[in-house]
């Protein structure tokens, strides 16, 4: 719930550095990150075990800026352009002829 609550204020943290239109009760939310930081820090003390990096989510701070469209695309395999010879400029590219049935 802490986590849902973090990334909601994240949410209103960037509307804010945005145009900075946010509600008066969305403004409390902001300011009080900082006592559920205390909060998960109090947790985090009592249960070392959820400090292990292995172990929790990652959330989406904790990801480097260029990951998300990688993450969409973490399947794809590399198209090779070897077989793609570039044609001189004001060269015409050859067209595969069409071949008949036989």
């Amino acid at each position: 719930q802490l986590r849902k609550k973090l990334k909601q204020i994240d949410e209103l943290e960037r509307r804010l550095a945005t145009n900075g239109a946010i509600l008066a009760a969305e403004r409390t939310k902001v300011h009080a990150r900082h006592s559920i930081y205390l909060e998960l820090t109090a947790l985090l003390q009592l249960h070392p075990e959820l400090n292990d990096p292995i172990a929790r989510v990652p959330l989406m701070d904790d990801l480097p800026a260029s990951t998300p469209s990688s993450a969409t695309h973490s399947t794809t395999t590399p198209v090779s352009t070897s077989s793609c010879a570039a044609a001189p400029s004001g060269a015409a590219i050859p067209q595969p002829t069409p071949q008949r049935p036989g």
